[in-house]
């Protein structure tokens, strides 16, 4: 092989080496929640203890912003309905489109929604509440 080859494969085996061992000490798409958030051993009014995997795996949970073609500044900002998420930890939160198609005209909805990212052990509680299980975005 020539120096160029060889460099061209060490890169590589470099490569894969670093992307299958990246993940080696766990899931690298789990999130590590807070200690305070990890101390919680059950869900708010309720008595069932949380299991480890409800602590640490996420969800997320979303609930159209109301918001309407042509009003400017209309719907629910994603911080005003987090607080309707009453006592649930929040991870994250980004506005969404819902994925649907929506007719083009003046006060008709928008599709867009607020999505939060929540410990999977407050699921329950948060589609009590009125948010749906939603993809990851």
């Amino acid at each position: 092989m020539d120096q160029k080859m060889k460099s061209a494969f060490n890169f590589l085996l470099i490569l894969s080496a670093v992307t299958f061992m990246g993940c080696a000490n766990g899931n690298c798409r789990q999130v590590k929640m807070p200690s305070a958030m990890a101390d919680a051993s059950s869900l708010p009014g309720e008595g069932a203890p949380m299991s480890a995997q409800e602590t640490t795996s996420t969800v997320w949970v979303a609930k159209a912003d109301e918001s309407r073609q042509c009003e400017k500044d209309s719907g629910v900002s994603l911080e005003k309905m987090a607080s309707q998420l009453k006592g649930i930890p929040v991870i994250s939160k980004q506005k969404k489109m819902d994925g649907k198609m929506h007719i083009q005209l003046c006060g008709s909805p928008t599709g867009m929604m607020n999505a939060y990212e929540i410990p999977v052990g407050y699921l329950e509680q948060a589609i009590k509440l009125g948010f749906k299980k939603f993809e990851a975005p």
